[in-house]
């Protein structure tokens, strides 16, 4: 096995599974919340830093919302109808340093990476 197929066979079995975990925990790994509806949304975007690559298959995950999201192929994430409020997002992706950045709701809308 190379190492490229590696890299993604790892990257593969951990987005496999944090999906497993959201899925136990009745949420999903995709755009989805699980706090009643509010007026807030929040997207943006995961890239490379320097090269601005979107980054596929990036976690965005809010742990006090206990909300996940998996970047799409141009690196998108977007979650809708989030309560009002200053919450820590946490961006991993695999062989990258996790990003913590805090965001207040609904001030901010975009959260580029």
């Amino acid at each position: 096995m190379n190492a490229l197929s590696f890299r993604f066979l790892h990257t593969f079995l951990i987005l496999l599974s944090i999906g497993q975990l959201l899925s136990i925990n009745g949420y999903s790994a995709v755009s989805k919340t699980t706090e009643p509806p509010g007026g807030g949304s929040l997207s943006g975007k995961v890239v490379e830093k320097g090269k601005g690559s979107p980054l596929e298959g990036a976690s965005v995950y809010i742990p006090d919302l206990r909300a996940g999201a998996i970047t799409d192929k141009d690196g998108s994430f977007k979650f809708n109808s989030l309560p009002s409020g200053t919450y820590l997002v946490e961006v991993r992706y695999v062989g990258y340093a996790t990003v913590n950045q805090t965001v207040d709701l609904p001030k901010s809308t975009v959260l580029n990476v």
